[in-house]
């Protein structure tokens, strides 16, 4: 499945918008490279999940396979190694038809980081977006701030 996103720096949400769905995410990569594979745990109103994730390619579209996993397999995973997982609260904000993903990370190494994420069925819906004007600055093809990029930062 193809994953056509893009991605934006945010300093606030104005306040006459809701966020919906929100969740804790822990996620550690455990391979980066011309594909990246990470695993996630999630936390949500009491509930843990897991999923895994492989990606590759980099930029506004990229190939991603994504699944669920066990707890177990989730821990056994992590017996590899020490890493430390990124931790971000992701919460969904609706908008017209569009639908975006706003993280707060909680552990970056760039201090106080707040991104939303928008995905496009197509490249030419990603191209035709007309941000608007409370987003910051379009980082879609900026490695620093890629998860991984910041999940290597505090490794």
């Amino acid at each position: 499945m193809k994953e056509i996103e893009k991605k934006y720096l945010i300093e606030t949400i104005p306040s006459e918008l809701k966020l919906e769905n929100s969740k804790e995410i822990h996620q550690t990569y455990l391979a980066i490279g011309k594909e990246e594979i990470r695993v996630r745990k999630i936390l949500k109103d009491g509930n843990e999940s897991h999923t895994m994730t492989i990606k590759k390619g980099h930029g506004l579209t990229r190939e991603e396979i994504e699944f669920e996993i066990s707890k177990e397999t989730y821990e056994q995973l992590l017996v590899c190694g020490s890493r430390k997982p990124l931790i971000k609260t992701r919460g969904k904000l609706v908008i017209g038809e569009n639908i975006f993903d706003f993280d707060v990370y909680q552990n970056s190494a760039i201090t106080n980081l707040k991104t939303i994420e928008i995905e496009f069925n197509s490249e030419e819906d990603a191209s035709c977006f007309i941000k608007p004007e409370w987003f910051g600055t379009d980082v879609t093809e900026d490695k620093r701030y890629k998860n991984q990029s910041l999940w290597k930062e505090i490794q």
